[in-house]
């Protein structure tokens, strides 16, 4: 056993010189996999959660309407509430893409040699791969969609203007699913680069890519943040789209609103693990060059009689106050995405 992990994990090796770090991409997958297993189609049921009585079938009494010809108070709510969807979706989108593209880059810029190149791209479109093959996109959606009421939507933007609004809905979450799956497996792997990176720095001069990669950290942490936070109010948009033909719209709320709440709380988890790892790893690597430089100092020698005060103590200097409270309102913002959408008023019309 022990041959065959000096032949994978050591020096120079598959995994070896911190490319092991690919493996925690893993942990945001741990925290998704209660809502993603709850969702997985059953065959008894739409999905294992009905199955396992984590969900039930709940009645929505719908108000009276001709779907034909409709009040013109309620297509206009319907109307307007399709286009905040429409327009959500368009902007996860385009933040997804960004992120993604902006993953993409610092992907690159960590690879430095060929077996970082064949480990992490292959994880990377591993995970791509697997990921949409269990989410199945083209289903996911409408398991997710027959879980708000009996049929709410089949009754509702399935019975005007011949269906087509249940059409694009589905076709929006499709693609919403890919999209967002493409962007995460790359902040994820992203963020395992940067951990390999750090892991293998030692010596002061090392200091100013420590610093390169905290910020690239930061802005991973930031980017998955936007998106999953933009993802939220999007899914409350499209939750919303039959409100304007619920007769209790309040009780058809607390509903959505418990399936959104489930979902924040994984969410909650994908950004910690997706920050906390690296975070540690490079705290580490920060000990690793102060030790190192406390040594050199301690043995006085001409490599060392330039040695920048300001950079020394550097090693040594505590995370802002702020800084901490800005990750820590990066981490919570899923959850924070209720709240906050009530205070500014983010009404939707029923």
């Amino acid at each position: 056993m022990s041959t065959l992990i000096k032949a994978l994990f050591g020096p120079g090796r598959w995994l070896g010189d911190g490319r092991y770090y690919v493996f925690a991409v893993l942990l945001p997958l741990a925290c998704l996999a209660p809502w993603g297993i709850v969702t997985e189609a059953a065959p008894d049921h739409r999905t294992k959660g009905e199955h396992w009585g984590v969900f039930s079938s709940i009645p929505i009494e719908l108000k009276s309407f001709d779907a034909r010809s409709l009040p013109q108070a309620m297509a206009v709510d319907e109307h307007v509430n399709r286009l905040f969807s429409v327009s959500t979706s368009t902007l996860l989108t385009i933040i997804a893409v960004a992120s993604t593209l902006m993953g993409l880059m610092i992907v690159v810029r960590g690879l430095v040699t060929p077996k970082d190149r064949i480990v992490f791209g292959g994880v990377w479109l591993l995970l791509i791969v697997v990921l949409i093959a269990v989410m199945d996109p083209t289903q996911h959606g409408t398991r997710i969609i027959a879980l708000l009421g009996q049929d709410v939507f089949a009754r509702t933007a399935g019975a005007i203007y011949d269906g087509k609004p249940l059409v694009l809905l589905k076709r929006l979450l499709m693609s919403a699913n890919i999209i967002v799956v493409i962007g995460g497996a790359t902040l994820a792997i992203a963020a395992t680069t940067l951990a390999a990176t750090g892991s293998r720095l030692e010596t002061l001069a090392d200091l100013p890519g420590l610093e390169r990669l905290r910020r690239r950290l930061d802005l991973i942490l930031f980017a998955s943040a936007l998106v999953l936070g933009i993802g939220l109010i999007d899914m409350k948009y499209w939750h919303a789209w039959p409100l304007p033909f619920v007769a209790d719209a309040k009780q058809y709320e607390k509903l959505t609103n418990g399936f959104i709440a489930f979902q924040s709380v994984c969410y909650v988890g994908v950004l910690a693990t997706l920050y906390l790892p690296t975070a540690l790893v490079l705290d580490a690597a920060r000990a690793r060059i102060k030790k190192n430089v406390v040594a050199d100092l301690a043995a006085p020698s001409p490599a060392n009689d330039g040695l920048a005060a300001s950079e020394a103590s550097s090693l040594s200097a505590a995370v802002a106050p702020l800084a901490v409270l800005m990750r820590a309102v990066t981490v919570l913002s899923p959850v924070l995405v209720g709240p906050l959408s009530t205070i500014i008023d983010l009404k939707l019309i029923h």
